[in-house]
């Protein structure tokens, strides 16, 4: 056996040698465990390893006076198990954690949208439990753990953390400094630190001496009478590996809602003499596995395969896989009416509502040249137009609203400088009855020769924008709603949102909208 050797350097304190041979027994383990994962299988072992060490380091940092209160995110975590207490801190503080209780260079990759919405497994920070969890559902997380050489240097952050119930002195004399109150320092919640798991009726190894020797009468010695002899324990209980999860089919979580009551199969089933195939439906109860089973949509199925003989394999981790319904195509109608009205200290405006169409007038078209009043022509005008619309398909772009605005000619600042649209949005088979705000700004510029410079504009502020809802087939989906001008001879759409129309002209466009999941 080679036998190691640690010298202890003069610039260094015994409890920060023993904080660094906690962080390299913690990398060791999760570098053994990024070796072995070739395959995904092994992958998800790795996780629940790198996991497990991650815990580890969670409750030796904690122990030592660490606070992770209000953190929620793996990467917030991270960092505070990055941090060290200050050099003098650390010479007065009692314990072995001053340092760091992970390496530096660790960061945790996180799942792309694509890799959250499906069932592979990734850890989460639980905030209230203070530990990283592996799940299988829900929002993204941190799918693998590795190390960036590119941190390795980095500085590390410094910060104060709780004193402990006692401290070194730092002047001479008595080498304990004691606290004022030891009631008030005491923990109410202990930090838990796992220890070695013996078997059940293991008892600890006791010396005796053989009080006749060894009975040849030689031993390693010259005498014979031969040395204490340990009693042999229990051989330690060997790795037990887990059983292969079942596979769910369908393998997609969006499916044509025609095709609910959607049947679901489980297949890779264990060995019959090894282990059965068990789901769930949401919160029911666990069914053992014996064909094919339907479900309504939106509805999340839960599965595992479950020993028989607990000393040949161990339970499979839990799955779980939640099933959409999506409508291919959408009929529905909008209803608009306007609100909010503002502008100048002279503003006139008038709004109508004809069932068809809402209009919003505003300005004074007259103008008083010394007592004679003279008509210059129109107001200003936004006409909106509602009605229904049918057979749009997922994902495709269609009308929810046409579009007249006419640029007149106004005086003595009466014209509108904002409004609201409020547009209802109904989608009868999804039961969905939206109401949906849009917010416009109107823009009076000074007429010149320049037609472009001249053209008033309308103003959409919160354009483009996606609105989310729900349907009654439990399914998610989102409503992206954008403008689109459809006579560029009288007025055109700058950038995103602003609806341009020439002095006098009137210009002609559209609210569009596309429904995806």
């Amino acid at each position: 056996m080679k036998t190691h050797h640690y010298r202890v350097s003069p610039g260094f304190s015994l409890v920060e040698i023993l904080s660094v041979i906690s962080v390299v027994g913690i990398m060791a383990a999760i570098g053994i465990a990024a070796y072995t994962g070739a395959f995904s299988g092994v992958k998800n072992a790795k996780l629940d390893h790198d996991v497990q060490t991650m815990n580890q380091a969670v409750v030796m940092y904690l122990g030592s006076g660490g606070n992770l209160d209000g953190l929620t995110t793996p990467e917030e975590v991270l960092a505070k198990l990055k941090t060290i207490r200050s050099r003098a801190n650390a010479k007065t503080y009692v314990g072995a954690g001053t340092g760091k209780f992970v390496d530096p260079r660790i960061v945790g990759v996180l799942q792309s949208d694509a890799e959250a919405s499906g069932n592979t497994p990734r850890a989460v920070w639980d905030p209230t439990a203070k530990r990283f969890q592996v799940v299988y559902s829900g929002p993204g997380g941190v799918k693998d753990f590795i190390l960036d050489e590119s941190i390795a240097e980095a500085a590390a952050t410094v910060e104060n953390r709780e004193d402990a119930g006692m401290e070194y002195k730092a002047s001479d004399g008595w080498v304990w400094d004691g606290k004022t109150n030891w009631q008030t320092l005491a923990k109410q919640s202990p930090s838990r630190i796992s220890t070695t798991q013996y078997p059940d009726g293991w008892v600890p190894p006791v010396e005796t001496v053989d009080p006749g020797g060894s009975g040849s009468g030689g031993g390693s010695g010259s005498g014979g009478g031969g040395g204490p002899t340990v009693p042999p324990t229990d051989p330690p209980t060997p790795n037990i590996p887990r059983l292969n999860p079942p596979t769910i089919a369908p393998g997609q979580t969006l499916l044509p809602i025609e095709q609910f009551p959607l049947e679901v199969s489980l297949s890779g089933l264990p060995s019959q003499s090894l282990g059965v195939a068990q789901y769930r439906i949401g919160a029911g109860n666990w069914v053992n596995y014996a064909g094919p089973f339907s479900i309504p949509p939106a509805t999340t199925v839960y599965y595992k395969s479950v020993t028989l003989d607990p000393e040949q394999a161990l339970d499979s981790v839990t799955y779980s896989q939640t099933f959409y319904g999506t409508q291919g195509s959408f009929s529905g109608a909008t209803d608009l009416s306007v609100q909010g009205v503002n502008g100048g200290a002279n503003l006139e405006y008038n709004v109508s509502d004809s069932g068809d169409a809402v209009v919003l007038t505003h300005g004074n078209p007259k103008q008083d040249l010394g007592g004679e009043i003279v008509d210059s022509g129109e107001a200003n005008t936004l006409r909106l137009s509602q009605g229904s619309f049918s057979n749009a398909a997922l994902g495709s772009t269609f009308q929810l609203a046409d579009m007249q605005v006419h640029n007149g000619t106004t005086f003595n600042d009466s014209h509108a400088t904002q409004a609201q649209v409020s547009m209802v949005f109904t989608l009868p088979s999804l039961g969905v009855n939206q109401t949906v705000a849009m917010q416009l700004k109107f823009v009076n510029t000074e007429n010149s020769e320049d037609r472009a410079a001249s053209a008033d504009y309308v103003v959409f502020l919160d354009m483009p924008k996606t609105i989310p809802f729900t349907g009654n087939d439990g399914t998610s989906y989102k409503l992206h709603l954008t403008l689109q001008s459809t006579n560029t001879s009288n007025g055109y759409i700058s950038g995103v949102n602003e609806f341009h129309v020439y002095e006098g002209a009137t210009a002609l466009g559209a609210v569009m909208g596309t429904i995806t999941n």
